[in-house]
Parts: structure tokens; C-alpha cells; sequence
């Protein structure tokens, strides 16, 4: 199975940031704009002279007072987002407002506790609202083959939500060298979201599949994008990392529950528990870093149905970046890397959905500040 065609992305981003005699307040504004034109036949998401463009404008503030107590700082912030996504006859837009507040106190220079409330809107993507391609495949035989089908939700609406995240954070600086530093961070959050884009799994197969004589043809059901009316999401996040100057290394572990609150059931975009490793060097008179990164996910059975649990796996990349930091080539940067690099099977997300397999990349950008 394949497919062929093309998605053009463009985006951009404009900031200012003004400085306060206690603080700064950044303002500005985004866009991003996808426009697809794939035709073809496999077992991942086409779609078909589509578009979709979001537009967003945001103000924040950074207030801080050093007291006895120690230094509290405030962040206010608010963000207004539109989107329009345009297919097969179809249009959809929509817009709103998402206010948040962050509070953070530290109360000795190597100790942070903060706590951060916010409101979020998300526009249903593209794929979502029209993925209209084989999901996965069921061999029942030989020469006998039952296809999951995703089928088109021009329906869905925006997700919105209403968050809390409380956490605190150590930061040490010259532990082992001159110049390090490390620095350990852990949160827990929780979210209530309205319409949040699920993924529901029809599962089942078609008489077709078993009596040549059945009317229709073989199939495993399909797979759609529906929103979730009320949905509850909760977990936790820990990360530590190291940076010297010739060494790095990061480690982070997070768990995350959902379920719908009105029937009890897991929402299906679970991820599994996962723990992140990096370890690198740093070499730079050559302006030189590289590393490697592993993920090990947990066996992944938060699920309604045996059938959509997910084995555990572990991955291996490996990575590395050139970038001068001053002279004629100042904001070039060149990335290489192997993602899966033992070309590992697994899957990630859905089950029956296998992940990429080796994947080799290299990437050049520049940037520059006026």
C-alpha cells in the first residue's frame, strides 16, 4: 500500500517583549497554515485538497517582589485563537479566549514551589475532522485481510478546558565543575475538558470476512475523531537534568489517567508511563554536541477493551547539532539524527497503529534577531 502528494505548512511568529522596572510583559502573535493535497491508498491518514489555518494573538506579564519571604513572582497572561479548516465541501471556524495565572515563590535561591491555573482552547486539526484512510489491518487468513477504515467527523468541535498544576523545583549550581548545573522539577496536574477529541474504535468484522457469500466486503469497522462531552485528565511529571560544559544528560518520567466523567470509561488518547534517558557531550572549540536518547514505555492497558492494550517497548535515537555562537555564521544551526535506530516495532499510540521504524534526518535553519 501507498500513497503519494504533498503538505505545504507555513507559519510564522511575531514578539516584542517590554521591560518593566520589576518585571517584562511579551505580547505578539502566530499563525500556522497546512495545506494537503495527497491522493493514494495505505495504511496512513490521506486526505485530499484540504487546508487548515490558525491564527492566534497573546499578552504576558512578569511581575516580581523580592520579600523577607522571599521573591513571589506573578504571571498573567491572556490569548485569543481563531482557527478555519476548509475540505471536500466542508468548513469550520471557530475562535475564543484563554486567560491564565501563574504564581511561583522561592523561598531560598535553590527552591521553587509554583502553582499555575489556566483555560486552553484547541482546534480540531485536519486529520482529525477528515482522516479517511485505512487505520489497520487484521490478516484472518491467507489472501484474507479485514481493514479498520477511519471515516470523516467534519463535526467536531473545539476542545476547551480549565487546568490546576501545583510543583516545586530544586536548582544547584557547581556541583561537580566549575559552571554546571542541576536541576530537578515535579508537577501534578489536573484538567477538565469539554468536547476533547477522542479516537473511537468500531470494532467488528463484517460477515463478508467469513462466507464469500455475504453481501459487502470484509472489514474490521472503522475509526473515527469524536469529542468526549466531559472529560477529566490527570498525572504527574518529573525531570531532572545535568549540563556542564562538556557534559549533559536529561531523565524524565510522566503518567497520565483520563477518563470520561459522565460514563467512566478511559478516553483513548492515553499514552503509556514513560521514561525518557538523554546523555551527551559537548565539544566547543568545534561548536559540536551529540548524544543519545532512549524511551522505555510501560506496558499500556488503561483501556475498555483487552484488545486495545498496548505491549511495552523501548527505543534508541541518536543525535547530533553544529551551531557557532558568534561570527559571520551566528543562528545557523544543523541537526543529524537516527530516530529507532535497532529499526524496533512497536506501537505508540493505538493498537494495531505500529510506530516509524529507522528514521534518518538532518535539518538546517537560521534564525536572527532584530
Amino acid at each position: 500500500d501507498a500513497y503519494s502528494g504533498e503538505t505545504t505548512s507555513f507559519t510564522g511568529k511575531i514578539q516584542n517583549e517590554f521591560l518593566l522596572s520589576n518585571g517584562t510583559v511579551k505580547a505578539g502573535a502566530d499563525f500556522y497554515s497546512d495545506i494537503a493535497d495527497i491522493n493514494g491508498e495505505g495504511t496512513a491518514v490521506f486526505f485530499a485538497e484540504e487546508k487548515a489555518s490558525n491564527y492566534g494573538l497573546f499578552v504576558q506579564a512578569e511581575v516580581s517582589l523580592d520579600t523577607a519571604l522571599g521573591e513571589f513572582s506573578l504571571i498573567p497572561a491572556i490569548r485569543y485563537d481563531e482557527f478555519r479548516n476548509e475540505g471536500d465541501g466542508i468548513e469550520a471556524d471557530d475562535g475564543a479566549w484563554s486567560p491564565k495565572v501563574g504564581l511561583s515563590w522561592r523561598p531560598m535561591e535553590w527552591l521553587l514551589l509554583y502553582g499555575n491555573y489556566a483555560q486552553a482552547f484547541r482546534a480540531p486539526s485536519f486529520n482529525e475532522l477528515f482522516a479517511d484512510a485505512i487505520h489497520f489491518v487484521i490478516p484472518l487468513g491467507p489472501g484474507v485481510e479485514a481493514p479498520n477504515a477511519f471515516i470523516p467527523n467534519p463535526d467536531l468541535l473545539p476542545e476547551e478546558s480549565e487546568s490546576w498544576e501545583a510543583g516545586a523545583g530544586l536548582a544547584f549550581a557547581n556541583m561537580l565543575f566549575d559552571g554546571d548545573e542541576f536541576t530537578l522539577k515535579g508537577g501534578y496536574y489536573e484538567s477538565d475538558v469539554t468536547n476533547l477529541i477522542d479516537l473511537e474504535v468500531n470494532f467488528a468484522f463484517s460477515p463478508a470476512c467469513f462466507s464469500p457469500m455475504a453481501p459487502g466486503t470484509c472489514n474490521a469497522g472503522t475509526s473515527r475523531y469524536v469529542n468526549t462531552t466531559n472529560a477529566k485528565l490527570d498525572g504527574f511529571e518529573i525531570e531532572a537534568s545535568y549540563d556542564s560544559p562538556r557534559l549533559f544528560a536529561a531523565a524524565g518520567y510522566s503518567s497520565v489517567n483520563g477518563v470520561d466523567k459522565d460514563t467512566g470509561d478511559y478516553v483513548g488518547i492515553l499514552s503509556p508511563d514513560r521514561l525518557n534517558v538523554t546523555l551527551g557531550v559537548k565539544a566547543p572549540e568545534l561548536w559540536l554536541r551529540a548524544g543519545v536518547r532512549a524511551e522505555i514505555a510501560g506496558r499500556f492497558d488503561k483501556v475498555n477493551a483487552p484488545a486495545d492494550a498496548r505491549d511495552s517497548y523501548e527505543t534508541l535515537d541518536l543525535f547530533a547539532s553544529w551551531s557557532p555562537p558568534s561570527g559571520a555564521l551566528e543562528g545557523l544551526r544543523l541537526d543529524v539524527g537516527v530516530d529507532n535506530i535497532f529499526d524496533a516495532e512497536f506501537e505508540r499510540v493505538f493498537a494495531g497503529v505500529t510506530a516509524a521504524g529507522r528514521n534518518v534526518k538532518a535539518q538546517a535553519r537560521w534564525t536572527q534577531t532584530f
